[in-house]
Protein backbone atom coordinates (compact mmCIF):
# COMPACT_ATOMS: atom_id res chain seq x y z
CA UNK A 1 0.00 0.00 0.00
CA UNK A 2 0.82 3.50 -0.68
CA UNK A 3 1.06 6.68 2.34
CA UNK A 4 -0.70 9.96 0.79
CA UNK A 5 -0.65 13.18 3.45
CA UNK A 6 -2.14 15.99 1.12
CA UNK A 7 -0.50 19.50 2.79
CA UNK A 8 0.55 22.61 1.18
CA UNK A 9 4.04 24.35 1.92
CA UNK A 10 4.10 26.14 4.91
CA UNK A 11 6.35 28.78 6.36
CA UNK A 12 9.69 28.17 6.68
CA UNK A 13 9.23 24.20 6.19
CA UNK A 14 6.11 24.00 8.62
CA UNK A 15 3.68 22.39 7.18
CA UNK A 16 0.22 22.76 7.50
CA UNK A 17 -2.61 20.24 7.91
CA UNK A 18 -3.68 17.53 5.48
CA UNK A 19 -5.75 14.06 4.89
CA UNK A 20 -4.07 10.71 5.25
CA UNK A 21 -5.06 8.12 2.88
CA UNK A 22 -4.62 4.97 2.20
CA UNK A 23 -4.39 3.80 -1.55
CA UNK A 24 -4.78 0.00 -2.66
CA UNK A 25 -1.64 -1.71 -4.31
CA UNK A 26 -3.59 -2.76 -6.66
CA UNK A 27 -5.26 0.34 -7.47
CA UNK A 28 -8.55 2.14 -7.18
CA UNK A 29 -9.61 5.27 -5.08
CA UNK A 30 -8.05 6.55 -2.08
CA UNK A 31 -9.54 5.97 1.46
CA UNK A 32 -9.14 8.34 4.18
CA UNK A 33 -8.07 7.28 7.26
CA UNK A 34 -7.59 10.41 9.36
CA UNK A 35 -7.76 13.97 9.26
CA UNK A 36 -6.14 17.11 10.84
CA UNK A 37 -2.82 15.45 10.24
CA UNK A 38 0.78 17.16 9.82
CA UNK A 39 3.19 14.15 9.80
CA UNK A 40 2.66 10.30 9.60
CA UNK A 41 5.59 7.50 9.90
CA UNK A 42 5.45 4.03 9.01
CA UNK A 43 6.33 1.48 11.68
CA UNK A 44 8.69 -1.31 10.34
CA UNK A 45 6.27 -3.93 9.17
CA UNK A 46 3.90 -1.41 7.41
CA UNK A 47 1.26 -2.26 9.93
CA UNK A 48 0.64 0.72 12.37
CA UNK A 49 1.13 4.25 11.72
CA UNK A 50 2.45 7.18 13.84
CA UNK A 51 0.53 10.50 13.02
CA UNK A 52 1.02 14.09 14.27
CA UNK A 53 -2.40 15.43 14.58
CA UNK A 54 -3.45 19.48 14.55
CA UNK A 55 -6.05 19.97 17.08
CA UNK A 56 -7.45 23.33 18.72
CA UNK A 57 -4.41 25.14 20.89
CA UNK A 58 -1.83 22.38 19.70
CA UNK A 59 -0.72 19.09 18.03
CA UNK A 60 -1.07 15.20 19.78
CA UNK A 61 1.23 12.52 18.98
CA UNK A 62 -0.66 9.10 17.98
CA UNK A 63 0.99 5.78 17.92
CA UNK A 64 -0.68 3.48 16.53
CA UNK A 65 -3.06 5.98 15.20
CA UNK A 66 -5.92 6.44 17.34
CA UNK A 67 -4.03 6.03 20.96
CA UNK A 68 -2.89 9.30 21.89
CA UNK A 69 0.91 9.30 23.26
CA UNK A 70 2.36 12.91 23.54
CA UNK A 71 0.48 16.35 23.61
CA UNK A 72 2.12 19.90 23.02
CA UNK A 73 0.66 23.01 23.41
CA UNK A 74 3.47 24.07 20.62
CA UNK A 75 4.95 21.99 17.42
CA UNK A 76 5.51 18.09 17.34
CA UNK A 77 7.63 17.67 14.33
CA UNK A 78 8.86 14.74 12.14
CA UNK A 79 8.06 11.14 14.59
CA UNK A 80 10.02 8.07 13.48
CA UNK A 81 9.86 5.06 14.90
CA UNK A 82 12.71 2.78 15.64
CA UNK A 83 13.86 0.14 14.01
CA UNK A 84 12.09 -2.70 16.25
CA UNK A 85 8.71 -0.40 16.39
CA UNK A 86 9.40 -0.13 20.06
CA UNK A 87 10.65 3.60 20.74
CA UNK A 88 9.38 7.19 18.56
CA UNK A 89 11.81 10.42 18.46
CA UNK A 90 10.61 13.99 17.66
CA UNK A 91 11.14 17.72 18.69
CA UNK A 92 8.92 19.19 20.83
CA UNK A 93 8.84 22.66 20.00
CA UNK A 94 7.64 25.60 22.60
CA UNK A 95 7.72 27.93 20.70
CA UNK A 96 6.42 25.83 17.00
CA UNK A 97 9.40 25.95 15.48
CA UNK A 98 12.20 23.97 14.82
CA UNK A 99 13.97 24.38 18.27
CA UNK A 100 13.15 22.38 21.17
CA UNK A 101 13.56 19.16 22.98
CA UNK A 102 14.21 15.69 21.27
CA UNK A 103 12.07 13.30 22.90
CA UNK A 104 12.40 9.54 22.57
CA UNK A 105 9.11 7.70 24.25
CA UNK A 106 8.35 4.42 24.46
CA UNK A 107 5.13 2.20 23.22
CA UNK A 108 3.60 3.36 26.93
CA UNK A 109 4.65 7.19 26.27
CA UNK A 110 7.09 7.10 28.85
CA UNK A 111 10.22 9.29 28.17
CA UNK A 112 13.28 7.60 27.07
CA UNK A 113 15.17 10.39 26.94
CA UNK A 114 14.62 14.29 26.44
CA UNK A 115 18.04 16.20 24.89
CA UNK A 116 18.72 19.76 25.64
CA UNK A 117 16.85 22.23 23.69
CA UNK A 118 18.56 22.24 19.91
CA UNK A 119 17.05 23.31 16.66
CA UNK A 120 16.55 19.81 14.50
CA UNK A 121 15.07 19.00 11.30
CA UNK A 122 14.74 15.72 10.28
CA UNK A 123 15.29 12.66 12.18
CA UNK A 124 16.36 9.05 10.74
CA UNK A 125 16.86 5.77 13.44
CA UNK A 126 20.26 4.39 13.16
CA UNK A 127 20.30 0.60 11.58
CA UNK A 128 20.68 -0.63 14.84
CA UNK A 129 18.53 1.75 16.37
CA UNK A 130 21.42 2.87 19.04
CA UNK A 131 21.16 6.30 18.05
CA UNK A 132 19.10 8.94 16.11
CA UNK A 133 20.41 11.03 13.40
CA UNK A 134 18.89 14.76 12.31
CA UNK A 135 20.41 18.07 10.62
CA UNK A 136 21.10 20.36 13.19
CA UNK A 137 22.38 23.72 13.89
CA UNK A 138 24.08 25.46 16.76
CA UNK A 139 23.36 28.50 15.18
CA UNK A 140 21.57 30.24 11.96
CA UNK A 141 20.84 27.14 9.25
CA UNK A 142 24.06 25.82 8.66
CA UNK A 143 22.71 22.15 9.44
CA UNK A 144 25.20 19.67 9.51
CA UNK A 145 23.88 15.79 10.09
CA UNK A 146 24.25 15.02 13.76
CA UNK A 147 23.78 12.21 15.86
CA UNK A 148 22.46 11.44 19.56
CA UNK A 149 21.90 8.46 21.27
CA UNK A 150 19.61 7.01 24.17
CA UNK A 151 21.78 8.95 26.92
CA UNK A 152 21.47 12.28 25.53
CA UNK A 153 25.08 11.72 24.07
CA UNK A 154 25.07 14.27 20.64
CA UNK A 155 27.98 14.05 18.05
CA UNK A 156 28.65 15.41 14.62
CA UNK A 157 28.82 13.12 11.61
CA UNK A 158 29.40 15.05 8.97
CA UNK A 159 29.72 18.97 9.07
CA UNK A 160 28.01 20.79 6.10
CA UNK A 161 27.28 24.70 5.37
CA UNK A 162 23.72 25.49 4.16
CA UNK A 163 20.22 24.48 5.38
CA UNK A 164 19.51 21.24 5.16
CA UNK A 165 16.36 18.60 6.33
CA UNK A 166 17.47 14.82 6.84
CA UNK A 167 14.43 13.08 5.66
CA UNK A 168 15.24 9.19 5.26
CA UNK A 169 17.73 6.48 5.53
CA UNK A 170 18.37 2.90 4.17
CA UNK A 171 19.76 0.15 5.93
CA UNK A 172 22.81 0.35 4.65
CA UNK A 173 23.66 3.95 6.43
CA UNK A 174 23.04 6.21 3.45
CA UNK A 175 20.74 8.70 4.04
CA UNK A 176 18.14 11.50 1.82
CA UNK A 177 18.91 15.13 2.76
CA UNK A 178 17.00 18.22 1.28
CA UNK A 179 19.42 20.88 0.71
CA UNK A 180 17.07 24.18 0.75
CA UNK A 181 18.66 27.40 -0.30
CA UNK A 182 15.30 29.11 1.66
CA UNK A 183 15.34 32.93 1.61
CA UNK A 184 12.63 35.59 1.87
CA UNK A 185 11.85 39.14 0.69
CA UNK A 186 9.58 41.90 2.00
CA UNK A 187 7.95 44.37 0.01
CA UNK A 188 5.98 47.32 0.97
CA UNK A 189 3.11 49.21 -1.29
CA UNK A 190 1.07 52.31 -0.61
CA UNK A 191 -1.64 53.34 -2.56
CA UNK A 192 -0.14 55.63 -5.35
CA UNK A 193 3.17 54.76 -5.13
CA UNK A 194 5.65 52.28 -6.63
CA UNK A 195 6.23 49.03 -4.36
CA UNK A 196 9.46 48.58 -2.51
CA UNK A 197 11.32 46.01 -1.56
CA UNK A 198 13.06 45.94 1.97
CA UNK A 199 15.03 42.98 2.00
CA UNK A 200 17.39 42.87 4.44
CA UNK A 201 19.19 39.84 4.50
CA UNK A 202 18.40 35.71 3.68
CA UNK A 203 15.37 34.95 5.29
CA UNK A 204 13.35 38.57 6.06
CA UNK A 205 10.58 37.94 7.97
CA UNK A 206 7.91 40.65 8.30
CA UNK A 207 6.15 40.98 11.93
CA UNK A 208 4.65 44.42 12.13
CA UNK A 209 4.31 47.46 10.34
CA UNK A 210 4.09 51.20 11.89
CA UNK A 211 0.22 52.52 12.03
CA UNK A 212 1.43 55.40 9.51
CA UNK A 213 3.08 52.71 7.56
CA UNK A 214 6.72 54.50 8.05
CA UNK A 215 8.72 51.75 9.90
CA UNK A 216 8.22 47.40 9.53
CA UNK A 217 9.37 45.58 12.13
CA UNK A 218 10.93 42.35 10.79
CA UNK A 219 12.98 39.33 12.13
CA UNK A 220 15.75 37.81 10.62
CA UNK A 221 15.94 33.69 10.40
CA UNK A 222 18.29 32.72 8.47
CA UNK A 223 22.37 32.17 8.11
CA UNK A 224 22.45 36.03 9.93
CA UNK A 225 20.90 35.09 12.78
CA UNK A 226 23.32 33.69 15.94
CA UNK A 227 21.90 32.29 18.97
CA UNK A 228 18.21 33.30 18.13
CA UNK A 229 15.93 35.44 15.61
CA UNK A 230 17.62 38.97 14.76
CA UNK A 231 15.11 41.60 15.40
CA UNK A 232 15.20 45.52 13.09
CA UNK A 233 13.46 48.01 13.00
CA UNK A 234 13.38 49.82 9.20
CA UNK A 235 12.17 52.80 7.15
CA UNK A 236 9.99 51.99 4.84
CA UNK A 237 11.79 55.20 2.40
CA UNK A 238 14.27 52.15 1.98
CA UNK A 239 16.89 53.83 4.70
CA UNK A 240 19.05 51.02 6.44
CA UNK A 241 17.46 48.81 9.67
CA UNK A 242 18.32 49.34 13.19
CA UNK A 243 18.84 46.36 15.07
CA UNK A 244 16.62 46.14 18.34
CA UNK A 245 17.67 42.68 19.70
CA UNK A 246 17.27 39.17 19.79
CA UNK A 247 14.20 37.44 19.75
CA UNK A 248 11.49 37.18 17.21
CA UNK A 249 9.12 40.49 16.96
CA UNK A 250 5.54 40.00 17.56
CA UNK A 251 4.29 44.00 17.18
CA UNK A 252 5.08 47.80 17.18
CA UNK A 253 3.28 49.83 20.02
CA UNK A 254 0.78 52.30 19.26
CA UNK A 255 2.95 54.76 19.32
CA UNK A 256 5.41 53.21 17.81
CA UNK A 257 8.68 53.59 20.96
CA UNK A 258 8.50 49.71 21.45
CA UNK A 259 8.40 46.66 20.01
CA UNK A 260 7.31 43.28 21.48
CA UNK A 261 9.97 40.04 21.08
CA UNK A 262 9.89 37.01 22.12
CA UNK A 263 13.56 34.99 23.26
CA UNK A 264 13.80 31.30 22.15
CA UNK A 265 13.40 29.39 24.81
CA UNK A 266 10.85 26.65 26.74
CA UNK A 267 8.91 30.04 28.23
CA UNK A 268 9.44 32.76 26.12
CA UNK A 269 8.80 36.15 28.05
CA UNK A 270 7.54 39.25 26.27
CA UNK A 271 10.13 41.43 26.22
CA UNK A 272 9.44 45.17 25.44
CA UNK A 273 12.17 46.77 23.60
CA UNK A 274 12.71 50.77 22.83
CA UNK A 275 12.93 51.53 19.39
CA UNK A 276 14.53 54.66 20.73
CA UNK A 277 16.48 55.37 23.88
CA UNK A 278 15.67 53.26 27.00
CA UNK A 279 15.87 49.87 28.58
CA UNK A 280 14.33 46.62 28.08
CA UNK A 281 11.16 45.77 29.53
CA UNK A 282 9.37 42.32 30.58
CA UNK A 283 5.92 42.46 29.67
CA UNK A 284 4.88 39.00 30.72
CA UNK A 285 6.61 35.98 32.11
CA UNK A 286 6.18 33.31 34.54
CA UNK A 287 5.05 29.78 33.53
CA UNK A 288 3.44 30.74 30.47
CA UNK A 289 4.57 29.60 26.95
CA UNK A 290 4.35 33.13 25.22
CA UNK A 291 4.06 33.02 21.16
CA UNK A 292 3.30 36.38 19.99
CA UNK A 293 0.93 39.29 21.62
CA UNK A 294 0.26 42.77 21.22
CA UNK A 295 -0.58 45.85 23.22
CA UNK A 296 -4.28 47.20 23.51
CA UNK A 297 -5.13 50.85 21.86
CA UNK A 298 -4.40 51.54 25.81
CA UNK A 299 -0.94 50.95 25.13
CA UNK A 300 -1.06 49.22 28.74
CA UNK A 301 -2.65 46.03 28.59
CA UNK A 302 -1.42 43.37 26.05
CA UNK A 303 -3.09 40.62 24.13
CA UNK A 304 -1.21 37.00 23.63
CA UNK A 305 -1.25 33.81 22.41
CA UNK A 306 0.76 31.15 25.08
CA UNK A 307 -0.23 28.26 27.24
CA UNK A 308 0.12 27.59 30.70
CA UNK A 309 1.57 24.23 32.01
CA UNK A 310 -1.25 21.13 31.42
CA UNK A 311 -2.71 23.75 29.10
CA UNK A 312 -2.86 24.16 25.11
CA UNK A 313 -2.57 27.46 23.12
CA UNK A 314 -5.19 29.81 24.19
CA UNK A 315 -5.73 33.95 24.08
CA UNK A 316 -5.07 35.86 27.01
CA UNK A 317 -5.44 39.56 28.43
CA UNK A 318 -2.71 40.95 30.29
CA UNK A 319 -3.14 44.19 32.68
CA UNK A 320 0.32 45.08 33.41
CA UNK A 321 3.74 43.27 33.87
CA UNK A 322 3.03 42.37 37.52
CA UNK A 323 -0.72 41.11 37.29
CA UNK A 324 -1.59 37.17 36.76
CA UNK A 325 -2.83 36.99 32.89
CA UNK A 326 -6.70 35.63 32.37
CA UNK A 327 -7.90 33.30 29.00
CA UNK A 328 -10.55 35.08 27.42
CA UNK A 329 -10.33 31.84 24.01
CA UNK A 330 -10.88 27.82 25.02
CA UNK A 331 -7.83 26.02 24.31
CA UNK A 332 -9.45 25.73 20.30
CA UNK A 333 -7.53 28.44 19.09
CA UNK A 334 -5.94 28.11 15.49
CA UNK A 335 -2.75 30.40 15.42
CA UNK A 336 0.80 30.36 13.89
CA UNK A 337 3.20 32.16 15.32
CA UNK A 338 5.34 33.34 12.19
CA UNK A 339 2.50 34.08 10.02
CA UNK A 340 -0.53 34.97 12.06
CA UNK A 341 -1.33 38.77 13.36
CA UNK A 342 -3.49 39.49 16.65
CA UNK A 343 -5.96 41.46 15.22
CA UNK A 344 -7.87 43.09 17.91
CA UNK A 345 -10.62 45.66 16.96
CA UNK A 346 -10.02 49.43 16.22
CA UNK A 347 -12.11 50.06 20.48
CA UNK A 348 -9.73 47.49 21.86
CA UNK A 349 -13.25 45.56 22.69
CA UNK A 350 -12.31 42.38 21.17
CA UNK A 351 -9.82 40.01 19.37
CA UNK A 352 -10.48 38.29 16.13
CA UNK A 353 -9.48 34.73 16.48
CA UNK A 354 -9.40 31.56 14.39
CA UNK A 355 -11.03 28.43 15.94
CA UNK A 356 -9.88 25.01 14.79
CA UNK A 357 -11.99 23.12 12.26
CA UNK A 358 -14.38 26.56 12.27
CA UNK A 359 -13.94 30.20 11.35
CA UNK A 360 -13.35 33.47 12.71
CA UNK A 361 -14.52 34.12 15.71
CA UNK A 362 -14.67 37.62 17.79
CA UNK A 363 -13.23 37.29 21.48
CA UNK A 364 -14.01 39.31 24.19
CA UNK A 365 -11.21 41.35 25.78
CA UNK A 366 -13.62 42.26 29.43
CA UNK A 367 -17.42 40.63 29.61
CA UNK A 368 -18.94 39.05 26.85
CA UNK A 369 -19.56 35.78 24.83
CA UNK A 370 -17.52 35.20 21.99
CA UNK A 371 -19.62 35.91 18.85
CA UNK A 372 -18.71 33.51 15.38
CA UNK A 373 -18.82 35.51 12.00
CA UNK A 374 -20.45 33.64 9.77
CA UNK A 375 -19.08 32.53 5.98
CA UNK A 376 -15.51 32.43 7.69
CA UNK A 377 -14.37 28.78 7.55
CA UNK A 378 -10.74 28.43 6.38
CA UNK A 379 -9.75 31.64 6.79
CA UNK A 380 -7.42 33.52 9.29
CA UNK A 381 -8.11 37.24 10.01
CA UNK A 382 -5.21 39.45 8.48
CA UNK A 383 -6.14 43.07 10.16
CA UNK A 384 -9.17 45.22 11.66
CA UNK A 385 -10.03 48.10 10.06
CA UNK A 386 -10.56 51.40 11.33
CA UNK A 387 -13.56 51.32 10.25
CA UNK A 388 -14.66 47.75 11.59
CA UNK A 389 -14.47 45.56 8.66
CA UNK A 390 -11.91 42.59 8.98
CA UNK A 391 -9.77 42.07 6.38
CA UNK A 392 -8.91 37.66 5.98
CA UNK A 393 -7.46 35.41 3.36
CA UNK A 394 -7.19 31.76 3.21
CA UNK A 395 -3.57 30.73 4.39
CA UNK A 396 -1.22 29.06 1.83
CA UNK A 397 -2.68 30.49 -0.85
CA UNK A 398 -0.84 31.34 -3.89
CA UNK A 399 -2.03 34.46 -5.19
CA UNK A 400 -2.87 35.53 -1.61
CA UNK A 401 -6.60 36.78 -2.11
CA UNK A 402 -7.24 38.76 0.93
CA UNK A 403 -11.16 39.83 1.29
CA UNK A 404 -13.03 42.32 3.44
CA UNK A 405 -15.66 40.59 5.90
CA UNK A 406 -18.34 42.59 7.96
CA UNK A 407 -17.89 41.07 10.77
CA UNK A 408 -21.66 41.45 12.10
CA UNK A 409 -23.30 39.73 8.66
CA UNK A 410 -20.34 37.86 6.84
CA UNK A 411 -20.59 39.95 3.84
CA UNK A 412 -17.66 39.54 2.11
CA UNK A 413 -15.68 41.30 -0.76
CA UNK A 414 -12.76 41.37 -2.57
CA UNK A 415 -9.59 44.01 -1.12
CA UNK A 416 -6.09 42.75 -2.41
CA UNK A 417 -4.58 40.75 -4.48
CA UNK A 418 -1.20 39.60 -3.21
CA UNK A 419 1.37 38.37 -5.22
CA UNK A 420 5.22 39.39 -5.77
CA UNK A 421 6.60 39.74 -9.20
CA UNK A 422 9.65 36.96 -8.36
CA UNK A 423 7.94 34.00 -8.38
CA UNK A 424 10.97 31.30 -9.12
CA UNK A 425 10.62 29.44 -6.56
CA UNK A 426 7.72 30.77 -4.26
CA UNK A 427 7.05 28.55 -1.35
CA UNK A 428 4.34 30.95 0.13
CA UNK A 429 2.90 34.66 0.92
CA UNK A 430 3.29 35.74 4.39
CA UNK A 431 3.20 37.39 6.69
CA UNK A 432 1.07 40.25 5.56
CA UNK A 433 0.45 43.14 7.35
CA UNK A 434 -2.10 46.02 7.30
CA UNK A 435 -2.35 49.84 8.65
CA UNK A 436 -5.53 50.40 10.42
CA UNK A 437 -7.06 52.71 7.13
CA UNK A 438 -7.01 48.62 5.33
CA UNK A 439 -4.67 50.85 1.97
CA UNK A 440 -1.18 50.41 2.68
CA UNK A 441 0.64 47.19 3.46
CA UNK A 442 3.69 44.82 3.43
CA UNK A 443 4.03 41.16 3.68
CA UNK A 444 7.06 38.41 3.04
CA UNK A 445 7.62 35.86 -0.11
CA UNK A 446 9.75 32.74 0.86
CA UNK A 447 11.58 31.23 -1.62
CA UNK A 448 12.11 27.67 -1.47
CA UNK A 449 14.51 26.36 -4.14
CA UNK A 450 15.51 23.13 -3.36
CA UNK A 451 18.26 19.96 -4.37
CA UNK A 452 17.92 16.34 -3.15
CA UNK A 453 21.23 14.65 -2.31
CA UNK A 454 21.93 10.97 -1.30
CA UNK A 455 24.75 10.88 1.64
CA UNK A 456 27.21 7.74 1.69
CA UNK A 457 29.41 6.64 3.90
CA UNK A 458 27.77 8.74 7.23
CA UNK A 459 28.61 6.62 10.07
Amino acid sequence: MALILSRQPGWWMLPTVGTLARVPASGGAPREIAENVVYADWSPDGAQLAVVRQLGGGQVLEYPLGTRLYQSPGFIGMPKISPRGDLLAFIDSANADWYGTIVVLDTQGRKRMAAPDSAAWGFVWSPDGSEIRFCGAESGLDASIKAIDLAGKLRTILPMAGFHILLDGTSDGRLLVLRDGASAAMYFHRPGAAGADLYWHDLSMLRDLSADGSQILFSEGGASQTTDFMTYLRPTDGSPAVLLGLGLASALSPDGHWAMLSPTGPKAPLLGFPTRAGSTQTLAGGEIRHFAGRWLPDAKRIVFAGSEPGHLLRYYVQDSPSSAPRPISGENIAFDRYMDPIAISPDGKQVAATIEGSGIELLPVDAGKPQPVPGTTGFAPVAWCRDGGILMYHPQQIPAQVLRVDPQTGGQRPWKTILPADRTALGSIGPIRFTPDCQTYAYSATYDPSTLLVVSGAR
